[in-house]
């Protein structure tokens, strides 16, 4: 088990948005939590993004880094953008500089994220270049 649990409840954490591949392992930490005797945060699982092989975007599978993004050109205004858009919170008009946290809290809407796996070929469609 992760160490993250003992950490978040130490540093308030109250909510945790993770990757479903780890959806199996959240009644474990709950036990753990009730039984040191924290507060339970609310999770949210959301889908896995997936490489070429519709497999776990992985190192091994061509995962790339923040800095393999910035190295193609990739801001950090890039990165936000493809993530909202990805997500539905951003359109493929808005400029990335324009899609700040401000902007995307106020759109947020756990009911509204993705149920299905997104691929990171098609992630990069969304890129559009600043």
């Amino acid at each position: 088990m992760k160490h993250i649990m003992p950490v978040g409840e130490l540093q308030g954490v109250d909510q945790v948005v993770r990757g479903d591949d780890l959806a199996s392992s959240t009644p474990r930490q709950i036990l753990l939590q009730q039984l040191l005797g924290f507060e339970r945060p609310s999770y949210l699982h959301v889908p896995l993004v997936l490489g070429p092989t519709r497999e776990r975007l992985a190192k091994r599978d061509g995962a790339v880094t923040l800095t393999d993004l910035a190295g193609e050109g990739w801001g950090a205004s890039d990165v936000v953008a493809v993530l909202a858009r990805s997500l539905d919170l951003a359109t493929r008009n808005e400029p990335a500089g324009s899609i700040t946290s401000d902007v995307l809290i106020g759109r947020f809407d756990p009911e509204r994220l993705p149920r299905h796996p997104a691929a990171y070929a098609d992630l990069l469609d969304l890129h559009t270049p600043t």
